[in-house]
């Protein structure tokens, strides 16, 4: 069994048309080629996920990692229709820089079952843009009074972010003005210059063009959400994870890993790779003893021993995805029929 597994996030294909300097494909090449994921070994990942999980209504699929996964429409579409077919409660969910949807409108939404869809702003077009790209997409943009009434978390509630519905999205999340918004990741260490010990110097290069890019700078000890805190490195994770114990996280070419921030395209992270899932079961591979022995470090707390790109991570305590309001909101959105 997948024991409190709540989550699993899976790239179909390796390609991205961009290579945002805050982000690892800035140094790893997924720009050249198109690598794609078989269907028969997507379908049949999705059929043992499916022997293995205990509750589907508190489980959610995304086909984000580090591809643009609307570069390939036609296919994002039918691998997700798949999943719907395996999985029919789960939240089915996707991230987007937005460019398929500014060309090709709302033709991008027809037919995709996501039920959400984050829109990230890397241009710094600003939130008038996204009304915009909102209409073009057939996405109606949520009142006051259709969040009081669907119960919208307030951490949802800022000036950069639109929320939308449409037919078949029950929630569409567009972030304006990324690069000066949101703060940089750590990324498994692939942004960080470990003979300095410190933050890679990094200026954007798409929106807010030849600006620095802020890192989080936190309390002495603690940053939140797997960013950098540069006050203190030496050590700096003092927090168990429990990422890898509550997700999984596979690659185009079917490698499984322990976290979001950790790639098989990237040397440092070769090692920490638990399998492959064109050679062996998702069950064989979670729980294998290498994987097992990778939670237990993780989730003791045992920091001085933590591998070295976990080592200045400090994302938080994951939470099983059941234990999210997400799940409870997107019940109301699928009840309620905002849409136009």
């Amino acid at each position: 069994m997948l024991k409190n597994v709540t989550s699993l996030e899976v790239e179909i294909f390796s390609k991205c048309n961009r290579k945002c300097s805050w982000c690892p494909n800035s140094v790893v090449d997924r720009f050249s080629e198109n690598n794609y994921m078989s269907e028969e070994t997507y379908l049949k990942f999705l059929y043992d996920i499916k022997k293995e999980i205990d509750d589907e209504d508190h489980f959610k699929i995304s086909w984000s990692r580090y591809n643009e996964p609307f570069l390939d429409i036609d296919l994002l579409k039918k691998r997700v229709k798949q999943a719907r077919d395996i999985f029919p409660n789960v939240i089915l969910e996707c991230n987007t820089n937005g460019d398929v949807l500014r060309k090709i409108g709302k033709e991008a939404f027809d037919g995709l079952l996501l039920d959400i869809v984050m829109i990230m702003d890397y241009d710094c077009k600003g939130v008038g843009h996204g009304e915009e790209l909102f209409k073009k997409c057939g996405v109606k943009k949520l009142t006051d009074i259709d969040r009081k009434d669907c119960e919208i978390p307030l951490g949802y509630k800022k000036d950069h972010i639109l929320l939308g519905t449409s037919k078949n999205i029950k929630l569409v999340k567009y972030v304006a003005n990324w690069p000066e918004t949101q703060d940089i990741q750590y990324r498994g260490g692939v942004l960080f210059d470990y003979d300095q010990k410190k933050n890679k110097e990094l200026v954007s290069n798409y929106g807010n063009k030849g600006k620095k890019l802020s890192w989080h700078k936190g309390p002495k000890d603690y940053s939140t959400r797997g960013m950098m805190n540069t006050t203190n490195l030496n050590p700096r994770r003092k927090e168990p994870c429990n990422d890898p114990t509550t997700g999984i996280f596979v690659d185009h070419n079917g490698s499984v890993t322990p976290c979001c921030n950790i790639r098989s395209d990237v040397d440092m992270h070769k090692d920490f790779i638990l399998g492959n899932i064109n050679k062996d079961s998702i069950d064989n591979i979670f729980n294998s003893e290498k994987a097992t022995k990778f939670r237990k470090t993780l989730k003791d707390g045992d920091w001085k021993n933590y591998p070295l790109p976990c080592k200045y991570c400090m994302s938080p305590l994951s939470k099983p995805f059941a234990n999210k309001s997400k799940i409870k909101l997107i019940k109301k959105l699928r009840q309620k029929g905002l849409e136009e």
